[in-house]
């Protein structure tokens, strides 16, 4: 029914005759109705009830219409409830798709930076690291060489720079071994760096979009980070599983715990729920008694 029509029926408590609704007539499954009552939930109309007579030549008697008003009155409001279920789903869709795009959209821009300093800024520094060495060596003797052997040394530092900075925005084996294979490298280099054993655990893990396992990588290295600073643990264990629709990441470690202090929102922490939400997904800290402290992120990877 359109709008007209609710109206028209919203000001005859009663019903209206259908013939009075043109819209419900051109129905073939409603030609048989006898009147239409609102639904209205807030005073506010919210659909209409059309109702046909039990035969041929029949009408409803007055107990029947109390009967249909008080029963478009509850119905009113339950057509209320549908009503803002559906727009709070569309509304919770629509949000989901415009963070895939700022998520997409943020990535894509990571790339690129990524490839302009590899492929541009990576190789001026380079080119002029080796001018710089053959001017060195073209002049030995010269007053000038101090200076060029500290430009040397700075141009030595800034492409470093540069290489730190490019794997951060995007690191190589991610493309090269996956999210499993990123995440080998880094716990056996982090167990070295640590003394601490390292034990990586995946379970029915499939691949991801890459801004998942990147993110679900930046996590993991922060979550260790974080261990390494204030655990005090000797063993600390990253546990990837696919659960459904979502990645659970688990990172937990046999150290001191939080004990009797809230996990605050510093910088570590506040970087990884962060990037938890921005994927969709949560992050929760847990730190029983006596049990050294546990970081759980679940991120959903199913459309």
């Amino acid at each position: 029914m359109d709008d007209e029509g609710l109206r028209l029926a919203a000001r005859h408590g009663d019903g209206v005759e259908p013939a009075r609704v043109p819209d419900i007539c051109t129905l073939e499954a409603m030609r048989h109705t006898a009147f239409v009552t609102p639904l209205t939930s807030a005073g506010q109309v919210v659909g209409a009830l059309a109702m046909a007579p039990r035969g041929e030549g029949q009408d409803f008697s007055e107990a029947d219409r109390r009967l249909v008003r008080d029963l478009a009155a509850q119905a009113g409001s339950a057509a209320h409830t549908v009503r803002l279920g559906e727009a709070l789903e569309s509304s919770l869709e629509a949000l989901r798709l415009s963070r895939d795009r700022l998520v997409g959209a943020t990535e894509g821009e990571r790339r690129r930076i990524q490839r302009d300093l590899h492929d541009g800024l990576g190789p001026v520094l380079a080119s002029i690291q080796l001018r710089v060495e053959a001017c060195l060596e073209a002049v030995p003797d010269s007053p000038i060489v101090p200076d060029l052997e500290s430009l040397h040394a700075l141009v030595g530092e800034a492409t470093a720079d540069i290489r730190r900075l490019v794997h951060d925005l995007y690191p190589p084996v991610l493309d090269q071994r996956g999210l499993v294979g990123a995440l080998e490298q880094h716990c056996d280099r982090f167990g070295l760096e640590t003394r601490l054993e390292v034990r990586l655990e995946t379970d029915s893990y499939r691949p991801l979009a890459t801004v998942h396992e990147l993110g679900l990588l930046r996590i993991a290295q922060e979550a260790l980070v974080n261990v390494a600073k204030h655990a005090r643990a000797s063993t600390v264990r990253v546990h990837l599983e696919q659960l459904g629709g979502d990645m659970e990441l688990r990172v937990s470690d046999d150290g001191v715990g939080l004990g009797d202090r809230p996990p605050g929102e510093g910088a570590g922490i506040g970087s990884m729920r962060a990037r938890a939400e921005q994927l969709g997904g949560t992050l929760r800290i847990e730190s029983p008694p006596g049990t050294g402290t546990e970081v759980v992120v679940r991120v959903p990877t199913a459309a």
